[in-house]
């Protein structure tokens, strides 16, 4: 039998309610505080919790944080209840703070069971999630065994942000966000912060791609060391990819560090890839500083750092301040104009990589 608290001031509405899932094959328990809440918790955990806007102790802006931080009532799916005809603040701040669904009185008994079977099946598959460091493990698992289904990735909150779809071992589709195909798988196979689950079907359809699990997972590890900033460089083996899509900038760019003897490789920022970043393996990046927002948050979906490798933004003349060190999330290390670059770039990629020409 399923086990549902309410937590609510009293409200006759809400004691209907849980007398018509008493006779539904659930057990509704009224629970007046906070402090009750938590102290059956701690003994019976329920499998969903009801908290209603009625509660004088605290609002909602409090209460749901503090559900949800505890230990006793953590992880547990938590329905909010409006009682009062203005509910939308109500709404909003149950959904702000981690609440699943809301419900408005008055409901129908039939609904609230519906609801309340979603709520608890979408948090027991939520509650089997895996870190994504073991993605790597199951994913060469998958294609060895020559299974087929989906990978569904879930972010920190627990919201489903992405799906890698194989057919016997080959990947045959991957989204993440805006990204697609190879881009998308190895960005969810790099992020830190996101976990998985495995679905088996066999009914996948055909997509664009086919490609080998084990291939991308040595361009995703690949990009994964790679993309972080590395101890001990000398001038002779740096690397630097240039993303504009003014092809006069970029080819003069790219002479710049020719001059220097630094290996470079140009792009045009409409055909950038995730996964010419991970064949190339750049040391650093220089980007046109209208295209850059959207590079970086393809390459760094959460925020490039000061650990990562070094940004390097180079504009028009037409932006008349570039005293900036950060775009939208991301921390960059340089910002010059684009005729200023030459002039420029060894001594800022002697401060970046600490070398110096006496050095060589």
């Amino acid at each position: 039998m399923n086990k549902a608290y309410f937590l609510s001031a009293s409200n006759k509405e809400i004691d209907s309610i849980i007398s018509g899932l008493n006779n539904h094959s659930f057990e509704g328990i009224a629970i007046s505080s906070l402090f009750e809440l938590k102290k059956r918790c701690s003994n019976t955990k329920p499998d969903i919790i009801f908290v209603a806007d009625n509660l004088k102790e605290k609002d909602i802006n409090q209460l749901i944080p503090s559900i949800l931080g505890s230990n006793e009532t953590g992880g547990l799916p938590i329905i909010g209840i409006t009682t009062t005809s203005g509910s939308l603040e109500s709404t909003k701040s149950f959904f702000a703070h981690g609440a699943v669904d809301v419900i408005h009185l008055p409901v129908d008994i039939e609904e609230i069971i519906l609801r309340t079977q979603l709520r608890m099946q979408e948090a027991g598959i939520q509650n089997a999630l895996t870190p994504n460091d073991f993605f790597f493990y199951e994913a060469q698992e998958k294609e060895q065994g020559k299974r087929s289904g989906i990978f569904h990735f879930y972010n920190q909150m627990k919201v489903k942000v992405g799906e890698i779809s194989i057919i016997e071992g080959f990947v045959v589709c991957a989204t993440y966000g805006s990204i697609i195909k190879e881009d998308a798988f190895l960005q969810l196979a790099c992020s830190p912060v996101l976990s998985f689950r495995f679905e088996d079907k066999t009914d996948i359809k055909e997509g664009v791609i086919k490609v080998g699990i084990t291939n991308l997972l040595l361009e995703a590890f690949k990009l994964k060391d790679e993309i972080k900033k590395q101890e001990i460089y000398s001038e002779d083996t740096l690397k630097g990819l240039i993303i504009d899509g003014n092809r006069i900038a970029r080819l003069l760019a790219n002479r710049a560090l020719k001059d220097m003897q630094i290996e470079s490789k140009v792009v045009d920022s409409n055909e950038f890839s995730i996964r010419l970043l991970a064949r190339f393996t750049p040391n650093f990046l220089i980007l046109d500083y209208s295209a850059a927002e959207k590079i970086l948050n393809l390459i760094w979906h959460n925020g490039r750092t000061e650990s990562d490798i070094p940004v390097i933004i180079y504009c028009d003349e037409d932006i008349k301040d570039i005293n900036f060190s950060k775009i939208g999330k991301h921390i960059i290390d340089y910002v010059t104009y684009k005729k200023q670059l030459h002039l420029e770039i060894k001594e800022v990629l002697s401060k970046l990589f600490n070398f110096s020409p006496e050095n060589k």
